[in-house]
């Protein structure tokens, strides 16, 4: 009797203990999603610029729940990156005003992760990630989902051709329309371009 009391006990301490583990990391994952959201809101730009050190704690840290969209650039007089750019911040701020910084949807098949945009300039400390991804040129728009985290090479060599989008000059004018609807269709979100009243004819 008294050795089945112990493992019900060791069973109740073991359930406690997933509990809190469980909540652990809800509140850590929380807290990531949090700083990103702050980091988007400290300026006009929804922007946040990139280095080695927020790339492993925010795109590479597991688990997360979030999207990160991320433009890798080049510094080298790259006339195109700075177009990509423009455009590119003209999207997440359209994903910033429509709320898309928070989740939403209540049921699970409706619920759709917070996405937050990072733009990684190639620089000594991050070229290692440009090997680790086998990047060549810039600008190039990855969108990153919380498996991304813990995938070998091999794995995101896979997704390359549905993930990732090298902008060349074969495609033509980029605008923020065509980079929204690529961003939308990985992330699962609606976001629109709402044009201003006096752009809207009656």
């Amino acid at each position: 009797m008294g050795f089945m009391k112990s493992i019900s006990i060791g069973l109740a301490f073991i359930a406690v203990l997933a509990v809190a583990i469980a909540s652990s990391q809800g509140d850590e994952q929380e807290s990531l999603s949090n700083q990103l959201r702050k980091l988007s809101l400290k300026n006009d730009s929804p922007l946040i610029y990139g280095n080695a050190e927020l790339y492993e704690k925010y795109v590479k840290t597991s688990p997360r729940p979030y999207d990160v969209v991320i433009l890798f650039t080049s510094k080298r007089n790259c006339e195109l990156c700075d177009e990509i750019l423009t455009e590119f911040e003209e999207v997440a701020t359209l994903y910033r005003d429509q709320g898309a910084l928070y989740p939403s949807g209540t049921q699970k098949r409706d619920r759709k992760r917070a996405v937050f945009f990072l733009v990684m300039p190639v620089a000594k400390s991050t070229e290692y990630i440009f090997e680790q991804l086998k990047l060549k040129s810039a600008p190039m728009i990855v969108v990153t989902h919380p498996k991304f985290a813990h995938m070998n090479p091999e794995e995101i060599n896979d997704i390359k051709k549905t993930e990732f989008w090298f902008i060349t000059s074969s495609d033509g004018v980029v605008t923020s329309k065509k980079i929204l609807d690529f961003v939308n269709a990985k992330t699962g979100r609606s976001v629109r371009i709402i044009l201003p009243l006096s752009l809207i004819h009656i």
